[in-house]
């Protein structure tokens, strides 16, 4: 489950602009775009994600002695499963070897999103799922939200920008009778920033979005320590252009 909360604000950034047109003439036209009054803003959201689940990563290792890969793969599904039955866990990584006896050693790595209620006592429970020859560790529990809970919250973000501009070209149909406004253009610039990274890199595209990724305190934990819930808040904006054409030029 995941908790979306949208913070709407606007600001307009310039003025009506009038730029030449393909003549060189000042005042409605714009290269390529005909004789059109163009209105340039800016609009800004921000929003918080919150998660109810965390990232478990849980390491494996096994002496094989007369268990066959399939047998050992259903022991480790069964650790699994007492730990934290009702996620979905993924083996990550599977590494087979022989150690100087000439046993046969497993590392395995498995990860799943576990409720917050199942993150309590992890290593306990990892503990008492471990015996000779058989050792569960939890590697580390992170709290972040995850990709699909950050994905619906910028979906949310996009939507109430683009009701915003088209708002706003309303705004101005009712102030200019003589021009009918509509939205041309949405540029979207997305930046995420981490806490403790270098600058972030701007990552561009036709359409970009400006979305700064907030860490709060808390997180992420190693070694099964309980850790809270966090919450990321995301801010996004895009510069948005209206364009207009006289109602007799239509």
């Amino acid at each position: 489950m995941k908790k979306l909360i949208v913070t709407i604000f606007a600001v307009l950034a310039f003025a009506p602009a009038a730029y030449a047109d393909m003549n060189g003439h000042p005042g409605h036209g714009h290269p390529g775009m005909g004789h059109q009054d163009r209105v340039v803003l800016n609009l800004k959201t921000q929003g918080w994600v919150t998660t109810e689940t965390a990232r478990v990563h849980v390491n494996f290792d096994i002496t094989q002695q007369k268990e066959t890969a399939a047998e050992l793969k259903q022991q480790i599904m069964a650790a699994l499963d007492g730990l934290a039955g009702k996620a979905q866990w993924y083996i990550t990584s599977s590494n087979e070897n022989k150690d100087r006896t000439g046993l046969t050693r497993w590392m395995v790595s498995a990860e799943a999103r576990v409720g917050e209620e199942h993150v309590s006592g992890l290593a306990d429970r990892a503990e008492k799922a471990s015996r000779p020859g058989f050792k569960v560790n939890v590697g580390y529990v992170d709290f972040s939200p995850s990709q699909a809970e950050f994905e619906a919250l910028r979906g949310e973000l996009r939507e109430t920008i683009y009701t915003n501009a088209v708002m706003e070209a309303e705004r101005l149909n009712r102030v200019f009778k003589d021009r009918t406004y509509k939205v041309s253009m949405v540029d979207f610039l997305e930046r995420q920033a981490m806490p403790g990274a270098p600058a972030p890199r701007v990552m561009h595209s036709m359409k970009m979005a400006e979305s700064d990724a907030v860490m709060s305190s808390g997180g992420s934990a190693s070694n099964g320590a309980t850790e809270l819930a966090v919450s990321r808040r995301v801010n996004m904006s895009a510069t948005v252009i209206l364009t207009a054409q006289d109602k007799k030029e239509n």
